[in-house]
């Protein structure tokens, strides 16, 4: 098994993109092929298009390839848009993969849009948005380890309750052991 090899530059990518309103597949290569150029400003220009899609997997995909761009430049570029998509996207997961990336990159401006996605209906971005709050928590604050004790006796789902014990055993407090 290998890997295919379309040998296309990144403003090709760019048109294959843009043509590609009804082929999914096609945009997703194209986004692929772009994070692996991401200095270009076509490749740069692909990402914003598919940060604003109307399909919430590209959405989703763009966030997801972001998040393993190295190089602070690139945080600064796009953490307005990944803030926005984190509180306003309609899709669930795409909010969530948001919050995510967020707390990954240590956006402490976006604690209180954090905090107050912890009570969402969706656990995919209450979750994202406890475990992104406790990314950019300092050490020895325990308002993240509230939270989830909080959160516990609620009896969470999904991905909140993931992100409920990970940080309940992150913190090893022997009188959780019964919980």
């Amino acid at each position: 098994v290998g890997d295919i090899n379309y040998n296309l530059t990144p403003a090709q990518w760019l048109t294959v993109y843009k043509a590609s309103s009804d082929n999914v597949v096609n945009r997703r290569l194209a986004i692929s092929a772009a994070v692996k150029e991401i200095e270009d400003s076509n490749s740069q220009v692909l990402i914003d298009m598919a940060m604003n899609d109307s399909w919430h997997s590209i959405r989703q995909l763009a966030l997801e390839y972001l998040s393993r761009i190295k190089g602070d430049q690139w945080k600064e570029k796009w953490k307005g848009k990944v803030w926005k998509l984190a509180t306003h996207d309609t899709d669930n997961i795409a909010r969530a993969t948001a919050f995510s990336l967020l707390g990954d990159w240590d956006v402490k401006e976006a604690k209180l849009d954090m905090l107050a996605a912890i009570p969402d209906s969706s656990y995919s971005v209450a979750g994202a948005a406890l475990d992104a709050l406790d990314d950019i928590t300092m050490p020895g604050d325990d308002t993240t380890y509230k939270i989830a004790k909080e959160m516990l006796g609620k009896e969470p789902k999904g991905d909140l309750r993931i992100a409920v014990w990970e940080i309940i055993a992150e913190k090893g407090n022997a009188s959780d052991a019964m919980l």
